[in-house]
């Protein structure tokens, strides 16, 4: 990157927005794991693909994550696999919109650095163009530094609705592209502002700001956003490597996004864009992903085990079992390994709609997979019948389960991969694949993966009552709140336990306490962390 910004500033700040649920993409993305943690375009999640962005760059701090309580180990997870050590990770107590994740990590950032200059991004995008990224946070950083909010906009192939359309008053600089706003606000699809279908400019929802600018122009702009945001950042505090912002007040705050703030509450003579074609695409909806390709002849797009005969304009995803069609088109057809969707894909934005009546009607599918991530790894549900219950526990390398017991089952541990550390009254024993050990109703017990291969165990449970109130952690080493939720047998432990706002709807390798210099930022010397 070229300019002369650094004599100003010696780094910027990613700060990655990664609090959404994803419903239009359910049930593939539900809430409990939503799209931002998968790996919906290359091998990466998208989260990892953000955070990549300006990895190891020295004019770039490593990044700032907001994302709710129950994702925090799976952002921890994925950031260590990717080799990104965070700066920091923030946790919201409840998915809200992004007005008030935007406010909270300006305050954080400004604690550490009165300077700091915020590169805002969500995480449920790709760029395929990063190199044009950079030159156009390249070109905005002066106008920052001048008290600008600069914004990134695209002209259409955005393939999605939901974006604010930007006009454009006037050039105020040739050679970087900086352009004044006249007008933010109308979504894509409303038509509001920009009418060409593949001339409209869109928000890319990118933008870059000064931490205490932000939080200038919002004590004046959004009041109460603004005593939200301080209230939250001041009664929050570490947890592990995260930081936790203030239940109460975070849950207080208006429900507000960027956009509108934008749009309704600061003046445009704040705003400066800047037109940059990056090959960005938003993930919203099937109908996205459609797009996104590759097609078949058809115009099929088509993942995991599926046949198609006489089949067109149709999405079509199998994640387990094949799926055949034959005769159809403008469907959308979705397979997991507990969910089957068959969607007009003229109707693909009744999905969040649906999503939210069968939230209503209490069905686990809506928020939960038959998968559930944990801090030491995950759990499979394999099957689930009157008093026992089935699973694959895939713990990972030097992870451990808490001490616990239970007062309603008994468990049977197989070790089908890996070794295992099992703490069974006052006796460890250490069991290798093929062998096995009952744990009693009432005996305290521990398992724990000493080596360096991911550890599988199948786990039959038998009893009465299945409910995450008959965990009993004797110790608890990443410091879970106890959940007095009541469940009945076949129902996913953690479904259900947090809702999202209706408005915007780990560890891993990063260690329970984190490594050295990893999500520390909020603490010692400034402009040390995080390196």
């Amino acid at each position: 990157m070229s300019g002369d910004w650094r004599t100003r500033v010696s780094r910027l700040y990613p700060v990655l927005l990664a609090g959404g649920a994803g419903a239009g993409l359910w049930p593939m993305s539900r809430l409990l794991y939503p799209k931002q943690f998968q790996p919906l375009a290359g091998e990466r999640s998208l989260l990892q693909q953000a955070a990549l962005r300006f990895a190891g760059r020295r004019d770039f701090a490593p990044p700032v994550v907001v994302c709710h309580h129950e994702h925090r180990f799976i952002v921890a997870e994925q950031l260590g696999d990717a080799n990104v050590p965070p700066f920091g990770i923030l946790l919201e107590p409840e998915i809200r919109e992004t007005g008030i994740a935007t406010l909270v990590a300006a305050l954080m950032l400004r604690k550490r650095d009165p300077d700091a200059v915020m590169v805002l991004m969500p995480t449920d995008q790709t760029i395929a163009d990063p190199a044009s990224l950079e030159a156009a946070i390249d070109n905005a950083v002066p106008a920052v530094l001048d008290g600008r909010i600069v914004l990134l906009a695209s002209r259409g192939g955005a393939e999605t609705p939901r974006h604010f359309a930007l006009a454009v008053d006037k050039v105020q600089d040739k050679k970087t592209g900086l352009s004044s706003v006249s007008a933010v606000g109308g979504r894509a699809s409303d038509g509001a502002i920009g009418k060409e279908a593949d001339g409209r400019l869109l928000f890319s929802d990118i933008l870059l700001v000064q931490a205490a600018r932000l939080i200038e122009l919002m004590a004046k702009a959004h009041p109460e956003l603004s005593k939200a945001a301080n209230d939250a950042v001041a009664a929050g505090g570490r947890d592990l490597i995260f930081y936790r912002l203030g239940d109460d007040a975070y849950q207080a705050a208006p429900s507000v996004s960027v956009e509108a703030l934008l749009a309704e509450h600061l003046a445009k003579k704040d705003l400066s864009l800047i037109e940059v074609d990056m090959g960005w695409r938003d993930f919203d909806s099937w109908q996205t992903l459609w797009a996104a390709g590759p097609r078949d002849e058809d115009d099929n797009a088509v993942f995991g085990d599926v046949i198609t005969h006489d089949t067109s304009n149709s999405l079509i995803r199998a994640d387990r079992a094949l799926i055949a069609t034959l005769g159809v088109k403008d469907l959308v057809v979705v397979a997991t390994d507990d969910v089957v969707v068959v969607a007009d894909r003229g109707r693909l934005g009744e999905m969040r709609k649906m999503v939210s009546d069968l939230r209503a009607a209490g069905r686990r599918e809506a928020d939960a997979h038959s998968r559930s991530y944990r801090p030491w790894g995950h759990i499979d549900s394999i099957a689930v019948g009157e008093n026992f219950e089935i699973k694959m526990l895939s713990v990972r390398s030097h992870a451990s389960l808490a001490l616990q017991l239970h007062h309603h089952r008994a468990k049977h541990w197989v070790v089908v991969s890996g070794t295992a550390r099992v703490t069974r009254g006052d006796r460890i024993l250490v069991l290798s694949e093929n062998q096995s050990i009952f744990i009693p109703i009432g005996m305290p017990h521990k398992l724990e993966n000493p080596g360096k291969l991911p550890l599988k165990i199948v786990q039959v449970q038998s009893g009465t009552y299945f409910g995450s109130d008959d965990v009993i952690r004797i110790d608890e080493p990443y410091r879970r709140p106890a959940r007095p939720t009541r469940r009945r047998a076949g129902e996913e432990e953690g479904a259900g336990e947090f809702a999202p706002a209706e408005a915007r709807a780990g560890e891993g390798k990063a260690g329970g306490e984190g490594r050295a210099g990893e999500g520390k930022a909020w603490e010692g010397k400034p402009g040390t962390e995080g390196r």
